[in-house]
């Protein structure tokens, strides 16, 4: 077979993500050997996926969030290896977290593909698992994929609350804003807070930006009805929570309703949220302000 047939095939089987172990050995091409991380059954993933570790710091966001043993977690040396996992979320009945799925992983063209096999019967009994398997293989720099049947990615649900009495903040322009200091909170407060009593104007709603941050919608003027409060955001969620780099804040919202109220009030319309902090960016689904 000629040079140009075996790149034609090798690229064929990239694109595809469907070669398996038994396939025809091509130029450049590598299986790498792996072993399982020991111990691994210590981590609990509440969702699926799959993901590539490169460096402690991202290993260490792991066990903090995921590592369910009073013992000290295995060391990785990530100047000789990557973690490579998946994992298919607390949906499961069975014996043990632990299954054996990666099959293979093979490097090819600067790429690497890590081929998964189906996840196996987990056996009978009636405990509440995880399934996941976690291998170190040789240090890699270039892409990673996970192919054949690799779960797909799982977003995981962000836990939050409605801002108390936000309805007293008045903004006329649209905008999607995120509030992480206190300071920014008092420039909020003192620009657009509405509701005064006979010592003036009231503190705002209390948020310990120690731990929590607002995202607040402002829909702008335009608007009549009989109050400016609209609850909209119909839910908020980490769309890659397992060590991923491309890991963001996914917010979805309803469509702002045509009618706000027989009220003839001119009114603003905004909804606000409260959640733990996060560096994360923040994705917006749905209709937005205009």
């Amino acid at each position: 077979m000629r040079f140009e047939n075996y790149l034609s095939l090798g690229l064929a089987c990239s694109l595809l993500f469907s070669c398996g172990s038994d396939s025809l050995s091509l130029p450049d091409s590598e299986d790498l050997a792996f072993q399982k991380l020991e111990r691994s059954e210590f981590f609990w993933f509440p969702t699926a996926g799959h993901f590539v570790i490169g460096d402690q710091e991202r290993y260490d966001d792991l066990i903090a969030k995921y590592w369910q043993s009073d013992t000290t977690p295995p060391k990785i040396d990530f100047q000789q290896h990557s973690l490579i996992g998946v994992h298919y979320g607390a949906h499961h009945s069975g014996c043990s977290n632990e299954v054996d799925v990666i099959r293979q992983v093979r490097k090819f063209l600067g790429s690497t593909s890590v081929i998964v096999d189906a996840l196996p019967p987990p056996g009978i009994c009636d405990a509440i698992i995880a399934p996941h398997h976690l291998v170190l293989i040789p240090r890699l720099n270039g892409p990673i994929f996970f192919t054949n049947q690799a779960p797909a990615i799982e977003a995981k649900a962000a836990p939050f609350d409605l801002v108390p009495n936000f309805e007293h903040f008045q903004v006329t322009e649209p905008d999607i804003r995120t509030y992480r200091t206190q300071a920014e909170w008092l420039a909020l407060w003192e620009t657009a807070w509405t509701l005064s009593d006979d010592q003036g104007r009231t503190p705002p709603p209390e948020v310990d930006f120690g731990r929590f941050m607002v995202i607040a919608v402002f829909y702008g003027s335009g608007y009549s009805g009989c109050s400016p409060r609209v609850e909209l955001v119909e839910k908020l969620e980490e769309t890659c929570p397992i060590a991923c780099g491309s890991n963001s804040l996914r917010m979805t919202l309803r469509p702002l309703p045509d009618d706000l109220g027989g009220c003839r009030e001119a009114v603003t319309p905004l909804t606000m949220i409260m959640l733990e902090q996060s560096d994360l960016p923040l994705l917006v689904e749905g209709p937005r302000p205009d």
